[in-house]
């Protein structure tokens, strides 16, 4: 458009072509109409859990028998298998950074948000998700009793 009015012969005409630019851009500017949001999710499936048959998970889920050493090497796995997910998550960002795209990882809060909004979009233009750091997250008590 900037093109076209530069080469208006009628000042009327260039002028109001300049203030039409204004007008979309304001346009833009406020309706966010050219925003999309696409969602990238980055798999991640470790190769014990490939070793792993429905009925080994179900048996140890019905017959748990936990030792402080069972769960301190759960927990090493657990931050090691997180430390490879971040690396593909970075590669990924990387890649959508060299194509130019903004990108961003969602954190918990904006998982839930995310899935509330998608699947209840009538409730959630009225009623927003609370800070998930600001609710109670009390155990379950017969967790607690044994």
């Amino acid at each position: 458009l900037r093109g076209k009015a530069q080469e208006q012969k009628n000042e009327l005409i260039r002028k109001q072509t300049y203030e039409y630019i204004e007008y979309i851009a304001r346009l833009v500017d406020i309706a966010d109409i050219m925003r999309k949001d696409f969602y990238v999710i980055v798999p991640f499936e470790p190769l014990r859990a490939k070793t792993r048959t429905p009925m080994d998970v179900v048996s140890d889920m019905l017959t748990p028998q936990d030792t402080v050493e069972k769960i301190k090497k759960r927990h090493k796995e657990f931050d090691s298998l997180r430390s490879r997910v971040q690396q593909r998550v970075n590669v990924v960002k990387g890649s959508l950074r060299s194509c130019q795209v903004q990108s961003q990882q969602l954190d918990t809060q904006a998982l839930i948000e995310l899935f509330y909004e998608s699947y209840n979009p009538i409730i959630a233009y009225e009623e927003k998700v609370d800070d998930i750091n600001t609710m109670n997250l009390d155990q379950d008590s017969r967790l607690t009793r044994e």
